[in-house]
């Protein structure tokens, strides 16, 4: 025999036992319990808000034009946009739920977060987001170090000559 009990009821539930008489209300109540578990979770397919686990590579130049992987969970495939921080990517395509590629926008030097945005929602800012704009060195000078090639750019084919490059933006 089958009796009904609300899921929010604070009410015991008891059952005995025809053949012992024992009661077996903890057993009902805990399924109970697991049955308002079940049913206060997220339909199975239900949408999820992208979120965004690494970026890769996660450093280019500041003239853009870099291809870049996001990887993440929840995209929306055909439907998902970046930002490099508020500038949109200049191309985007979602591959899968877990991948999409994007060409990096042109940005001055500065470490961004890569946020993704569908019809789900938008990504929350991780440190796994960040992708870092490098400027792009400029070469001034190319000189050898000694006379008579002191202001001359050219050396031997066999190579061997110590020479000193100036200009800006070079990492030490």
């Amino acid at each position: 025999m089958f009796g009904q009990h609300d899921v929010g009821s604070t009410d015991p539930i008891q059952h005995r036992s025809k053949s012992t008489g024992a009661l077996r209300g903890s057993a009902v109540a805990l399924a109970c319990s697991f049955i308002a578990m079940s049913l206060s979770a997220a339909p199975a397919g239900a949408a999820t808000v992208p979120t965004v686990t690494s970026v890769s590579p996660s450093a280019g130049p500041t003239t853009g034009g870099t291809v870049v992987t996001i990887t993440g969970t929840g995209f929306v495939v055909g439907a998902t946009t970046a930002n490099f921080g508020t500038t949109p990517a200049t191309s985007c395509s979602a591959l899968a739920t877990t991948s999409i590629t994007c060409t990096a926008p042109a940005h001055s030097a500065m470490v961004l977060h890569v946020i993704v945005t569908d019809s789900n929602g938008t990504s929350a800012t991780s440190t796994g987001d960040l992708y870092t704009y490098e400027a792009v060195p400029t070469v001034t000078s190319v000189l050898a170090p000694a006379p008579p090639a002191a202001t001359s750019n050219t050396g031997p084919v066999g190579g061997g000559n110590t020479v000193t490059i100036t200009g800006t933006g070079f990492v030490t």
